[in-house]
């Protein structure tokens, strides 16, 4: 998909509504093609004013119709409740009309955190069928300690690392399967990730 040429992509315009309701003026744009003039933030306080504006230019950053924006929209805020522990929260996007303008090129987006539930923290990680490496030196790779909220963001990261130490030893095969085992009780999730090492190559 082409990159859309616009006059400005940086936000020009914010201002709360009542602690709870935040919009945000995206851009005005050169171009013929649809974009998101607006983003109407709703219950998003527990995301910071950073991360918000982050969210909202990423929404449509690449242009497309109303549909695929909003579908961008309710993922992009889903992970980012995921980020701060939210893992089960519960997200909505909808995506209308520009109020007073013709252009039906342009359309504003609503998005709103319908229920973050709970705050998960990381209970432990385990790692299964790993044999080249111990279990305490990978877990160390995980930027997410036992006790700290079990962030989406740093799981990805550590695995990341996780994949990158073992092709540095001569695993360029390294698969891995994560899963995850939600304790509602205590509010914690365990990490588990089943390693395939493959072959080594040196």
């Amino acid at each position: 998909m082409k990159r859309l040429l616009l006059l400005c992509l940086s936000v020009v315009a914010s201002f709360p509504l009542n602690g709870q309701t935040e919009n945000i003026v995206l851009w005005r744009p050169a171009t013929a093609v649809s974009t998101i003039r607006n983003v109407l933030f709703e219950n998003a306080d527990r995301l910071s004013k950073q991360e918000r504006h982050e969210l909202a230019r990423g929404f449509g950053r690449n242009g497309g119709s109303p549909r695929s924006s909003m579908a961008s929209a309710q993922e992009l805020i889903r992970e980012a409740c995921q980020d701060e522990g939210y893992f089960k929260a519960k997200v909505s996007a909808v995506v209308g009309s520009v109020a007073g303008n013709t252009d039906d090129r342009q359309f504003d987006i609503v998005v709103k955190v319908l229920d973050y539930g709970k705050q998960y923290r990381l209970q432990e990680i385990h790692f299964i069928n790993a044999k080249a490496f111990s279990e305490e030196e990978l877990v160390k790779l995980i930027p997410v300690q036992p006790g700290e909220v079990f962030s989406r963001a740093r799981i990805v990261r550590g695995l990341d690392a996780v994949h990158q130490h073992y092709e540095a030893a001569g695993y360029v095969n390294i698969t891995y399967i994560p899963s995850t085992e939600f304790d509602e009780t205590n509010g914690t999730i365990r990490l588990g990730i089943d390693v395939d090492e493959g072959e080594l190559f040196r």
